[in-house]
């Protein structure tokens, strides 16, 4: 347990020197201390994919910039750095930084890939919150729609009843008052109707079309045809 603590205290000390301070000369002095310790600090990936996910987005970029291979030569680099360390001779040393190395570009990319994939799944997430907003809006919309309709389609039929019902003694005046009261009776309920559906229709489709020229005129020459019947027979 003591190896672990002592390994998570140093690669946290020598993460903190390259964030903050990539080109400082403690740095390759530091690795060269810890090197014989190698296989319990350099080897430990747990302990690196801990800090380099804890790193904030400045720090994470210079660390990930630092291991980066196609860097500028004259940019404080890992790379730079090992060639700085007079370790040539000596295989166990080479080999420990270049696990190392290794174990670092791994966490970087792992971050990069999650983090990314968690953003992505946020703008889902959200999307599909927007979605359900809209489905409910819109079929709360369209219900009181279809109830207001029902309503309407009720109460036309009663007040025809009644139109019809006060025709006692029929004559072709009484039909003629009683076909001109419900034709405006008419013209009321379908202006109602088609205010309705054309609300209904922008709740779920946004585009303003206007409405087809066809229903105006046949609406105006159906009611046109009932007054001038209604009229007529009042003439009569």
């Amino acid at each position: 347990m003591a190896t672990s603590i002592d390994a998570a205290s140093l690669l946290k000390t020598l993460f903190y020197s390259i964030a903050n301070n990539p080109s400082s000369e403690n740095i390759p002095k530091y690795i060269l201390q810890t090197l014989p310790y190698g296989d319990f600090i350099f080897k430990r990936y747990d302990v690196i994919s801990e800090y380099i996910f804890k790193l904030d987005e400045k720090s994470f970029f210079v660390v990930k910039k630092y291991f980066d291979e196609n860097i500028d030569f004259n940019s404080p680099s890992y790379q730079k750095m090992k060639m700085s360390l007079d370790i040539y001779q000596n295989v166990e040393y080479i080999e420990i930084l270049d696990k190392f190395e290794r174990h670092v570009k791994l966490a970087c990319f792992q971050r990069k890939f999650i983090l990314d994939n968690v953003s992505k799944a946020n703008e889902i997430a959200e999307g599909l919150v927007e979605t359900k907003t809209k489905i409910y809006s819109e079929f709360i919309a369209i219900l009181g729609i279809f109830t207001a309709i029902s309503f309407a389609l009720m109460g036309s039929i009663q007040t025809f009843g009644t139109v019809f019902s006060k025709v006692e003694d029929p004559s072709t005046a009484s039909i003629g008052y009683a076909i001109i009261a419900g034709a405006l009776y008419l013209i009321i309920m379908i202006v109602l109707i088609m205010v309705l559906f054309i609300g209904m229709k922008r709740v779920i489709n946004a585009n303003n079309d206007k409405i087809p020229g066809w229903i105006i005129w046949t609406t105006i020459s159906v009611i046109s045809v009932l007054v001038i019947v209604g009229t007529v027979l009042i003439i009569i």
